[in-house]
């Protein structure tokens, strides 16, 4: 993992802006080199810092966080965005992935705020719960149909075992749902691991909602 990261913090309001990044530069090799109340500061301090991560609010006074992703990411090369809020929302989660941010935290709590960068610098999925997860899943088939499959790679019967278990289903509910058994089950996990690359179902499901293309 690369050292001496950079970051920018976009808060609106000066005690939780404070709180996170204290969290961060307490980390020898992370440095806050930006921290912004507005989107004006944001748009005119943060390219200028050159950070390797944005931690964005999603509620900022007087606009969104979500109008600013887009221009951050085109004035900062390589930049990672990563959401702020104090609570977890499905469909803000999918509008900002699909604008192009990285990852989705409660500013709250600090030590999966830190875990939750680090997760973002090694290139792994940030924290979210499994019932957010599963939210996104929903709302992704809802509002894309045929999406899912066309950009995954997934088969159409791979589509169904990772739905089922969406709705939460256990291996052995899904095999009695699909007439088939659960070492065929466990063989359509593997190959959804295999071809997107992650080690769980709920990686997955955040893969899925997350992948470049997805949304189109």
């Amino acid at each position: 993992m690369k050292t001496n990261i950079r970051i920018a913090v976009v808060e609106d309001v000066a005690r939780v802006r404070r709180q996170i990044v204290e969290t961060l530069n307490a980390r020898p090799d992370w440095e806050v080199v930006a921290e912004c109340a507005h989107a004006d500061a944001a748009l005119h301090e943060i390219p200028a810092a050159h950070p390797d991560v944005v931690l964005l609010d999603i509620q900022l006074s007087g606009t969104s966080g979500l109008d600013l992703i887009a221009p951050l990411k085109r004035r900062v090369r390589h930049v990672r965005v990563v959401m702020l809020t104090v609570v977890e929302s499905s469909r803000e989660i999918a509008c900002a992935i699909g604008l192009g941010a990285q990852g989705y935290l409660v500013k709250q709590d600090a030590p999966d705020l830190v875990a939750g960068v680090e997760d973002i610098l090694a290139g792994r999925t940030p924290l979210m719960s499994a019932t957010v997860a599963r939210q996104i899943w929903a709302l992704l088939k809802d509002l894309h149909p045929g999406a899912v499959q066309r950009n995954s790679g997934l088969t159409p019967r791979e589509i169904q075992v990772l739905d089922l278990t969406a709705q939460g289903l256990q291996r052995g509910e899904i095999a009695a749902a699909l007439g088939i058994s659960e070492n065929t089950v466990k063989h359509h996990f593997g190959n959804i691991f295999e071809k997107l690359g992650v080690h769980s179902v709920k990686e997955a499901l955040i893969k899925l909602r997350g992948g470049r293309g997805l949304l189109d």
